[in-house]
């Protein structure tokens, strides 16, 4: 079982990620970390490419040795440009990634832990799948339709404005072409 969390602990690994370059198109070195971060704490953790000879990857992460689980744990580990690397001035902490979504990804990192910790999770229960490309298209989720797996709920760590989500707002884009004259 894990220990209880220390607060310097959850420091450390966010200023660890926010300090890795990881502007969309640039996620691999977080990715390899995160993989290697999450075995430590006994999950099994793979690298999926997202196409076929990429080499930009998802992480996904699970406890025991079957992919499946009941909830998915999601985040992505991309941020929009330009790297900024982690500060902190008293409690406020500053860098890309802070709030969207490094930050999130460490909290859910760390209340899966706690959970852990307490004995209320066991194999199957959780997984993690953290996405590359958030901010610029979203392949790592589009590739993520291709796993073949299901889950009976998901959290998802995107900030919302302060607000609850029961859903993602998503978008449409679409073109109108129209002949005629202009009035």
């Amino acid at each position: 079982m894990a220990p209880k969390t220390d607060k310097t602990e959850v420091i450390e690994l966010l200023k660890t990620l926010m300090n890795i370059e990881s502007t969309s198109e640039q996620e691999l070195e977080i990715g390899e970390y995160l993989a290697k971060y999450i075995q430590g704490r006994g999950f099994t953790a793979e690298r999926i490419a997202i196409a076929p000879g990429s080499t930009r990857h998802n992480v996904y992460a699970y406890l025991g040795q079957e992919r499946k689980a009941k909830l998915l744990v999601t985040a992505h580990m991309d941020t929009v440009p330009p790297h900024i690397p982690f500060s902190i001035d008293g409690d406020v902490i500053r860098g890309r990634g802070a709030c969207d979504d490094l930050g999130p990804m460490v909290a859910q990192i760390f209340a899966v832990e706690e959970l852990r910790a307490e004995g209320k999770l066991k194999d199957g229960d959780v997984s993690y799948l953290w996405v590359v490309g958030e901010e610029k298209g979203g392949p790592g989720m589009i590739a993520a339709n291709d796993m073949g797996l299901t889950w009976e709920a998901g959290l998802f760590a995107e900030p919302t404005e302060m607000k609850i989500a029961k859903g993602h707002k998503g978008n449409l884009v679409f073109e109108i072409v129209a002949h005629g004259k202009a009035w």
